[in-house]
């Protein structure tokens, strides 16, 4: 996971990340304890006193200060929270608890005391029991902690079919977020349809990218990661990421919205890889690389079945030219790209979709490595593989991506 649009080290992103990583560890020994000892207990004396000190410091860098869980990650403050392969057991241990209570996070507003964290802890005991309302259980009652309840991607549907992610409290209020989940759910049902040797059912693909060009033309578009859904999140990711930068560039909403549709469905022939694919620590097998073209090549065949009119055909045609270069590389004595020497013109959708696609992937967590930070990411796109891309377009996206504000959550 990564957000897109981390500053530079030593702002304010990465000062908030650090909390993060500091809370999760605190909290999370605390959630432990508590199984064992009540919180009044004199061995809580120091952790508590720490994570009083580490929130209240946290309180001068934003406040309301906002730890939240969602789908599998951990957001402060709408700052992803990276954490290394070793600690991704601990992060679904306290995923797991504080789900097992309705909890998906909680929201600090003022300084905290000892007396209100013992009661916090508290509600990780055995004796507690049931979910956890917004005030605290009775007899256990806090006053500047709030409880933020638990939403999750495909349990809370709305009227519309839509579904919210929260990475912040009330996010089921966003529009933007209800069109990144409806894309989620019409990308998951299209995988696990293919998956099970059945038509994936992209009916559902036009009007959910549609609500997406609408939130990139309000400018409240962003991405969001999800390490066990990789490919159902990287898919939509990539058409966030591919209608805001049309939409940087000016195109129509027509345009943008046939973009969109194949960005979305540019990876689905990955749903038919086996099971465990991509999964296992380390680089991909040369068996496991032979498989790839033939997961691209199900997916165009599942867009040619599908095509009904000349604009599916053109997404056809943009899914199957994002994977070729866009020209021959020339490198220097290092081994890097120093200029790309054009080939065969692609079309601006192949171009597009190349670099957002691999954009997101990079700057994904994967099990085989972690995520890049953004600007490492297009160091690696410009320094390393500058030939798989338009350079003129890669320019222009990195202004996309390195913009304050646009990251993913």
């Amino acid at each position: 996971m990564a957000d897109e649009t981390r500053a530079a080290p030593g702002k304010a992103d990465d000062a908030q990340e650090k909390l993060g990583r500091q809370l999760f560890g605190a909290v999370l020994m605390l959630m432990r304890a508590a199984k064992m000892y009540a919180p009044d207990n004199s061995i809580f004396g120091k952790p508590l006193q720490a994570l009083e000190t580490l929130i209240n410091q946290g309180l001068a860098l934003k406040r309301p200060l906002t730890f939240q869980l969602a789908q599998n990650s951990l957001y402060v403050d709408g700052t992803l929270v990276r954490v290394d392969l070793a600690s991704r057991e601990n992060l679904r241990v306290m995923i797991a608890e504080m789900k097992g209570r309705s909890m998906g996070g909680f929201t600090i507003g003022a300084p905290v005391t000892i007396p209100e964290l013992q009661r916090f802890v508290w509600h990780f005991s055995s004796e507690s029991k049931g979910a956890v309302p917004e005030a605290g259980m009775p007899g256990h009652e806090l006053t500047s902690i709030r409880i933020v309840p638990w939403t999750d991607l495909h349990e809370q549907t709305d009227d519309a079919g839509g579904a919210p992610v929260s990475s912040r409290p009330a996010a089921e209020r966003d529009p933007a977020v209800l069109a990144y989940a409806r894309a989620v759910l019409c990308a998951r049902e299209a995988y696990r349809a293919l998956a099970a040797g059945q038509p994936p059912p992209l009916e559902g693909a036009g009007p959910a990218v549609q609500d997406l060009v609408d939130a990139a033309s309000a400018g409240t578009l962003r991405p969001f990661k999800s390490d066990d859904e990789y490919l159902v999140f990287h898919a939509v990711n990539t058409a966030v990421l591919a209608i805001r930068f049309g939409h940087l560039l000016g195109l129509g909403r027509p345009e943008l919205r046939d973009l969109g549709i194949a960005a979305l469905c540019h990876d689905l022939g990955k749903a038919t890889l086996p099971e465990g694919f991509g999964r296992v620590a380390g680089p991909l097998s040369p068996d496991d690389r032979r498989l790839l073209p033939g997961a691209h090549l199900k997916t165009l065949r599942t867009l040619f079945a599908a095509a009904t009119d000349e604009p599916a055909l053109g997404r056809l045609v943009a899914v199957r030219e994002s994977a070729l270069d866009f020209g021959t590389a020339l490198r220097d004595g290092q081994g890097r790209v120093r200029s790309v020497e054009a080939g065969p013109r692609l079309s601006l959708f192949a171009r597009l979709l190349a670099i957002c696609s691999v954009y997101d992937a990079l700057t994904s967590n994967r099990p085989f490595r972690g995520a890049y930070r953004p600007r490492d990411a297009l160091a690696v796109m410009w320094y390393e593989a500058r030939q798989k891309f338009d350079p003129e377009l890669l320019v222009l996206f990195r202004r996309l991506v390195v913009a304050k504000g646009t990251g993913a959550r």
